[in-house]
């Protein structure tokens, strides 16, 4: 009889209620233990060791199972109690449907939110169990799961419980891998330096911890500058004995780029992502040729005071920058955080662990002067008056009616937006309003012309008030003294770009008005986000000095005395 042919017949004679065997010493666990071991056994006898869950018979039988059937799960429950790889199948498995249910919640399933998270007490239940049999593989896993959960009171109390007498190498730097880890997740700098030097102390030509992972990790830590080495490692970009950076060099180095960019992460993971982001933005956009963008770079979580929420913007405490300034060498910086929305405050940019290649191409667009084609908050400051002067590149705030002269509205018109050069002389921007007289116009190209460039309504300042009531469809008159009163945002496009979805393209029209005044909108360095906070503080003196700084990042006297009295 084949072994599948056992099985099968084991399945049959376990439902049956009474199996008639001889109660003798013949069919004792350790004689059935040595039967089974020499495959010698009938299937009589394989059902009953089953019966009294003799170890060798259940690890045969588990074997012939299908993973994560309820039969697999009975073997391996009744193996578990002795068996510390039994356990660990199991933790592995419920692990793994969590993680299963937890994606499918991400996806919208919220049904499987709950089960979810009673497989993950089940895979740490049975983690437990396998530690208990002394698994030093269980450790591992169920430090690195509290790890990924962000409890790194649990993840280092766990790891603690290791055998470092007993524990192979495999095992050694796994945890030596995970203590780095959350060292460097926690900004604890002090102990990244300390195992560092453990690390570098231990090593030998026949060390295998040389090699692989902790080998890449080791190297990451000077590449993302977690640590720092003692040469010069700052992307070509040179600075004094005191560390200040050289702004006649500085600015040698970007004379290619418009700007320069220097990205920030927390932990290695998401320093690694931004490498991937960078590198695609190089190889697939056209505003890379704008911006000079350096290897990300390590910021410890205890330098910042951020808050992530998944709901709104990422918003953070930027006065903390001064902790990292003199050692930037760059016009703006940005931040990679856990969650938050994607959003840039200035001179400083901030995107999630989630943003892809996109998202980050359409807030390096604000950076270089762009603004949203989508509503803006109801209150955004660019939507509460009609602009004194151009402030963007694709934006225009402007009345919505004029009454006069149209040839001298459309003249006057032209010398407030920045796209004026690229509108033909017979494309039209103004419309008669005939129930208002013949001398009273609408701003906007009528659809007769929706492939030009000219002047369209743009969803920005939707949620303005003025915007909202025109749009319930309230009088004119009844809300205000004169139809002059309203304002609406304007772009040169009729078709929807990447500032209004971000997986859209970047038009070439915007490319060009971006060449022929790259620095008109480009906003301020960073260091004028310092400057705001602190001035926020009322450290006014402080704030002074930060405003001195920025300015010396600005080319032209104009945009220096613009930054020098704070009024960008």
């Amino acid at each position: 009889m084949t072994l599948r042919n056992k099985q099968l017949f084991l399945l049959l004679l376990m439902v049956s209620s009474v199996i008639y065997l001889s109660s003798s010493s013949f069919f004792l666990s350790e004689y059935l233990t040595k039967k089974i071991n020499t495959n010698s056994y009938s299937a009589a006898q394989f059902s009953y060791a089953l019966k009294i869950h003799n170890i060798a018979a259940l690890t045969i039988a588990v074997n012939e199972t299908i993973i994560g059937d309820s039969t697999w799960l009975l073997f391996n429950k009744l193996l578990a109690k002795t068996n510390s790889d039994a356990s660990l199948k199991l933790a592995h498995w419920y692990q793994h449907l969590a993680n299963t249910k937890f994606k499918q919640q991400v996806l919208g399933s919220e049904q499987y939110s709950e089960q979810g998270e009673v497989d993950l007490s089940r895979a740490k239940l049975w983690f437990e169990q396998a530690i208990r049999l002394n698994s030093q593989q269980a450790v591992i896993a169920l430090s690195q799961l509290y790890f990924q959960q962000g409890d790194i009171s649990k993840a280092q109390s766990t790891l603690g419980l290791l055998n470092e007498r007993v524990i192979d190498d495999n095992i050694r730097e796994s945890a030596l891998l995970l203590r780095f880890n959350m060292a460097i997740y926690s900004g604890d700098i002090a102990t990244v330096n300390q195992l560092l030097n453990a690390y570098e102390l231990n090593k030998t030509e026949s060390n295998r911890l040389e090699r692989g992972k902790l080998s890449s990790l080791v190297a990451d830590l000077f590449k993302y500058h977690v640590v720092e080495t003692s040469f010069v490692e700052s992307n070509a970009i040179v600075s004094d004995k005191q560390g200040n950076s050289d702004i006649a060099t500085i600015n040698s180095y970007t004379e290619n780029c418009l700007t320069s960019l220097q990205l920030f992460a927390t932990n290695l993971e998401h320093l690694r992502h931004l490498d991937k982001l960078i590198a695609e933005f190089k190889a697939t956009k056209a505003l890379a040729k704008f911006v000079c963008l350096a290897t990300p770079r390590y910021i410890s979580k205890l330098k910042l005071q951020c808050t992530e929420k998944s709901s709104q913007a990422i918003i953070c405490n930027e006065s903390q920058w001064l902790a990292v300034a003199d050692n930037v060498e760059s016009k703006h910086v940005g931040l990679l955080l856990e969650t938050g929305g994607a959003n840039v405050h200035l001179g400083i940019l901030y995107v999630d662990a989630t943003d892809d290649v996109n998202v980050l191409n359409h807030e390096i667009s604000h950076l270089l002067g762009f603004v949203d084609e989508y509503p803006l908050i109801a209150n955004h400051s660019t939507c509460q008056k009609v602009q004194t002067k151009q402030f963007a590149h694709n934006i225009a705030v402007l009345k919505k009616y004029y009454q006069g002269d149209r040839k001298n509205i459309r003249a006057h018109i032209l010398k407030d937006i920045p796209w004026a050069g690229m509108i033909n002389v017979n494309t039209p921007i103004l419309q008669r309003v005939s129930e208002e007289g013949n001398n009273t116009w609408q701003l906007g190209t009528p659809y007769s012309h929706h492939n030009e460039v000219g002047m369209f309504v743009s969803e920005t300042c939707q949620k303005s008030t003025m915007l909202s009531q025109l749009l319930a469809g309230k009088e004119l008159k009844d809300k205000v003294k004169s139809a002059t009163d309203y304002f609406t945002a304007y772009k040169p496009l009729n078709k929807l770009t990447q500032l209004r979805y971000y997986k859209k393209d970047f038009p070439a029209e915007y490319l060009t008005l971006l060449s022929a005044k790259p620095s008109s909108h480009l906003m301020p360095s960073f260091h004028y986000n310092i400057a705001l906070a602190l001035y926020q503080q009322r450290k006014i003196a402080d704030a002074k000095v930060w405003l001195e700084k920025s300015a010396q990042w600005e080319t032209t006297d104009a945009r220096k005395k613009i930054i020098l009295k704070g009024e960008f």
